[in-house]
């Protein structure tokens, strides 16, 4: 758990624009990467789950703090707690994504977008996004602690440990 969020930490914090492409399942830290990220972009055949709760655990890399950023608190419990996936055409819909292409368009879109995000240079992108985020990086960095403390605390109980091995079975078998 200390790598993803380290991982997510970066990517949040990077000066330089971030584009997630999406092209495919997003679940889990994928979503969550993704939703750290500065413009999210998604091929028709691309799908969404913060599927943690399948687990018994919560997101551990921001995405009980980044998906309501996303797409308001209302949709982001009932994603948040179901675990379901969201199709490209509902997660543009949400603001999960803001654009969504044909996959053999998809990362021709994106480096068109990282050409637009660039415009005025990358030290005026950087220092936009700095105060874009500079209110918030107290929260997502309280989130991300929080989120790993909970998760220790659900992995020490028996139906969360069971459930992990389940899954962690069934991939082996697959």
């Amino acid at each position: 758990m200390p790598a993803v969020q380290q991982t997510v930490r970066a990517i949040w914090a990077c000066p330089k624009p971030i584009i997630a492409a999406f092209n495919g399942a997003a679940t889990a830290g994928g979503l969550d990467f993704g939703l750290a990220c500065d413009y999210r972009v998604a091929a028709t055949t691309a799908r969404f789950a913060e599927s943690y709760v399948n687990l018994g655990m919560v997101p551990v890399a921001g995405g009980a703090y980044l998906l309501p950023l996303a797409v308001g608190l209302s949709a982001a419990t009932e994603l948040l707690a179901t675990g379901r996936f969201v199709h490209c055409a509902e997660a543009l819909e949400l603001g999960l994504v803001n654009a969504v292409y044909e996959p053999e368009r998809l990362l021709a879109g994106a480096v068109e977008l990282a050409g637009r995000l660039s415009h005025g240079g990358t030290p005026t992108f950087a220092r936009t996004k700095q105060i874009i985020r500079a209110s918030r990086a107290e929260a997502f960095d309280s989130a991300l602690r929080s989120s790993y403390r909970a998760n220790v605390e659900l992995i020490a109980t028996d139906a969360v440990r069971a459930r992990i091995v389940d899954v962690m079975e069934r991939y082996r078998a697959s």
